[in-house]
């Protein structure tokens, strides 16, 4: 990303530990008329693991991007996805 773009976002969002600020970024990008990429043929091998410990920390993640960016309906279904995903 460019500079430019970069500044006039306030670039990631220090609300969000390490899940989810990347879509929250990509979000404001598009808001504000710009382009993002999404380049799902990209695979990549992650050598750090993963810990269930982390968790909660997407569910945190998830929670502030749906009380930033949903509205209405779409806010009352996403934390209803959210909480029923957590059950299951």
């Amino acid at each position: 990303m460019r500079a430019e773009p970069w500044r006039a976002l306030g670039g990631l969002d220090e609300n969000y530990f390490m899940y989810v600020e990347d879509v929250d970024l990509c979000k404001r990008v598009w808001d504000r008329g710009l382009k993002c990429a999404y380049l799902p043929h990209i695979r990549y091998l992650h050598l750090g693991g993963y810990s269930s410990a982390r968790f909660s920390e997407q569910v945190r993640g998830l929670g502030i991007y749906i009380r930033h960016h949903m509205k209405g309906v779409r806010r009352l279904l996403s934390w209803g996805i959210l909480c029923g995903g957590m059950a299951w």
